[in-house]
């Protein structure tokens, strides 16, 4: 149903296609349900066949492969594991196993060590300031620098211009007046579920080394290479590689996608011939001056207007509302 293609974007670079996984890896982290002893659940046989129903854990909602799969079939695959995520974190808060691509894993690193880098700034200008203060002060700058990246730079790339200003988003000049108590701040089902893992149709089946060091080089590499153009194409290594553990075979990221959709928008189908919400909005043509489609322009920007009016926390709040504001000259910084 989602072939493979190749159809690199002009204007935009891998780099932007990872900050959105980056950001749906920050907004909605969710906790797998495990057995007893912590290790994952199958919901499929060793063989890759459909365990019984009797068998299956009250979690799984296993996909169904067709014998026929072009790809799974030579592998002799019926069935692929997905496993619900639990509506609240274990009571240790631990999420669990994690599993992350090396992209993200870099931008991780990235905004660690400008961590490091603010820190050690701070040190130079406040010798006597202690740890703990020197990390908070470091953590309050590294958030509303991330706040601005995604909000400044990266959202208007993505929604366009239009619903910037219907939403108001953009954080202009001085303090923003959009703070409300009763805004949930709160992660969207259609948000977590659908619109923001559209990106997935953004992501490039390889990424380009162009430096010696490796990190230089996945760096310099998701900045030079275009990302792929939002459609319903995506690579085999989405749809058939993903999370293969040294296999010859792997997850198919769309199945999943869809799955994911099914379970936490049921109520929103009214029989099963309607469109998923993955599917039909992936296939719309892209609003002026972003990258996705009218339905998903709205999910995102009504999303991030409930991050932004939402927060009291939010960087570009004044004193009145947030306590840990920061002064107008250092906003403009």
């Amino acid at each position: 149903m989602i072939p493979d293609g190749d159809f690199p974007s002009h204007r935009y670079n891998v780099l932007c296609a990872m900050m959105g996984q980056f950001l749906a890896h920050d907004v909605s982290s969710g906790v797998m349900f495990t057995v007893g002893n912590g290790s994952t659940i199958s919901c499929c046989t060793k063989s890759g066949g459909c365990l019984p129903p009797d068998q299956l854990h009250m979690a799984c909602a296993p996909i169904a492969v067709p014998h026929n799969d072009p790809f799974y079939a030579h592998f002799n695959r019926t069935c692929m594991s997905f496993v619900r995520v639990q509506l609240a974190p274990s009571p240790d808060c631990r999420c669990g196993y994690a599993k992350q691509l090396m992209t993200l894993t870099l931008l991780h690193t990235m905004f660690t060590r400008e961590h490091n880098r603010i820190v050690s700034e701070l040190l130079r200008y406040n010798p006597d300031c202690d740890e703990d203060a020197l990390f908070n002060t470091a953590k309050r700058i590294l958030i509303a620098m991330y706040q601005h990246i995604m909000f400044d730079e990266w959202l208007p790339l993505i929604i366009g211009c239009e619903r910037m200003r219907t939403f108001n988003l953009a954080s202009g000049d001085g303090y923003s007046t959009c703070y409300d108590p009763d805004v949930n701040p709160s992660t969207l089902a259609e948000f977590t579920s659908a619109a923001i893992r559209v990106l997935h149709s953004a992501i490039a089946g390889n990424i380009w080394l162009v430096k010696n060091d490796y990190v230089d080089q996945m760096m310099y590499g998701m900045s030079a290479q275009p990302m792929q153009c939002i459609d319903p194409f995506i690579t085999v290594g989405m749809t058939c590689l993903m999370f293969r553990r040294g296999l010859p075979y792997g997850n198919d990221i769309v199945a999943m996608d869809i799955q994911r959709g099914r379970k936490r928008l049921a109520k929103v189908y009214r029989c099963p011939e309607d469109v998923d919400l993955w599917v039909g909005a992936l296939l719309e043509a892209p609003v002026k001056g972003g990258i996705v489609g009218p339905v998903y322009a709205n999910i995102i920007a009504e999303q991030f207007s409930r991050y932004k009016c939402g927060d009291p926390y939010h960087f570009n709040h004044g004193p009145d509302v947030n306590p840990g504001a920061f002064t107008p000259c250092k906003l403009i910084d």
